[in-house]
């Protein structure tokens, strides 16, 4: 199983590979773990979570210079390809051994990658996989010209992939696929899409979020992520800023170059006394903030995980997010809280009225929190095992 982010208790892709390898491991099959010897430290300080488990982790680092380059010139695709490189070896020679019968690429949840696991042709098995989804063009304005520019090249990156003669042996190898969100899975060729399971890469612990009796908090709304034009943090702002007739706060949690941009446009909507900079912070600390169920908004233009939003469901919050990629294929069947794609403006306005709602009738966010609490029990990491089940198939009899 390859899975270069793998890390207990870090959240987003670290604890995709992480939980995916535990749940590997579970259903009884002996597993090998390749990934980067930086995460070995916090592996081997959770061995009691795993010591009783057929799996075992190798682990693997490329050559410094090019850690340098990833830690200093904020390029870590570019080192995780070479790292996927750094495999090579270990792969083959346990393809001429005979070490393992399934070969498992697990992370980066990213479709846009070749696999080096795909040289064990129909022994290969892909996923989850995700990342092909694009943002609407009817939002593309509301990006900078910065980001506008940025978009425009990852398109233009994706089309090349399909040129790419190790994309292409990575997804015709691969025997079974599980891909994470519907916009993935409508951008793959059609053979992929007949050999592929949908199931979201992201869950949450069956134990999250235990019943609280207190009621939602209906004055306070947090937003969480990077702060990027691409995560819509702008426009929650903007829809925040039709509401200053109504009593409220805005936690922003999280950094990210657009950090600037944002605290700009906070002075511009006069909202500085009502919007606080928390900065990045502990995930406790973020789950004791979500705990008190405000309001959690989340208005990404483009994602197929969500992680920070089951994690938001689980606790009870009240939600509002976009309905694109990952949010809306992990919670989109909620009753209310799902803002459709449209023109920024409209997108603005239909969050406003759902906000608006929201912070006027907190009987009414309780129950959308209890009800986003029901919704995300689908997600919990155990029910992770059925989908691997499947991809696993023949293999694991």
């Amino acid at each position: 199983m390859s899975a270069y982010a793998c890390e207990p208790g870090r959240g987003s892709e670290s604890e995709v590979g992480w939980r995916w390898a535990l749940a590997a491991a579970s259903l009884g099959h002996e597993v090998t773990v390749l990934t980067r010897s930086n995460n070995a430290a916090k592996i081997e300080a959770a061995s009691k979570e795993w010591h009783d488990l057929p799996i075992r982790f190798e682990y693997r680092e490329t050559a410094l210079p090019l850690l340098w380059v990833k830690r200093h010139l904020r390029m870590p695709r570019l080192y995780y390809l070479a790292w996927q490189l750094s495999t090579v070896g270990f792969i083959i020679k346990s393809l001429r051994a005979g070490y393992f019968d399934l070969y498992h690429h697990l992370t980066y949840v990213s479709a846009r990658f070749p696999s080096p696991m795909a040289l064990a042709g129909r022994r290969f098995v892909w996923g989850p996989v995700g990342g092909l989804g694009r943002i609407p063009a009817s939002l593309r304005p509301a990006l900078d010209v910065k980001g506008r520019l940025l978009e425009a090249l990852r398109d233009l990156l994706a089309r090349l992939d399909r040129v790419n003669p190790f994309w292409w042996g990575t997804v015709l190898s691969a025997k079974r696929v599980l891909v994470a969100d519907e916009d993935t899975l409508s951008a793959m060729p059609d053979f992929v899409r007949r050999k592929a399971l949908l199931c979201p890469a992201v869950g949450i612990d069956a134990t999250a979020g235990s019943l609280h009796q207190s009621a939602a908090d209906c004055k306070l709304v947090v937003l969480v992520g990077e702060l990027t034009a691409r995560k819509g943090q702008a426009l929650a702002l903007q829809a925040l800023e039709r509401l200053k007739h109504l009593d409220w706060s805005v936690m922003v949690i999280g950094e990210g170059e657009g950090q600037h941009n944002l605290r700009r446009l906070v002075c511009s909507l006069d909202l500085e006394a009502r919007v606080r900079f928390l900065g990045p912070l502990p995930r406790e600390q973020v789950r004791e903030i979500l705990a008190a169920r405000p309001i959690f908004v989340s208005l990404s233009l483009r994602d197929s995980g969500g992680m920070a939003l089951l994690e938001a469901a689980a606790a009870g919050c009240p939600l509002v997010f976009l309905g694109v990629g990952g949010p809306k294929q992990l919670m989109g069947s909620l009753s209310s809280g799902v803002v459709p794609v449209g023109r920024a403006s409209e997108v603005v306005e239909a969050a406003a009225t759902a906000l608006e709602r929201l912070m006027t009738d907190c009987a009414f966010a309780t129950r959308l929190g209890e009800e986003a609490r029901a919704v995300v029990q689908r997600h919990v990491w155990d029910n992770k095992q059925d989908a691997l089940r499947w991809l696993y198939g023949d293999f694991s009899e």
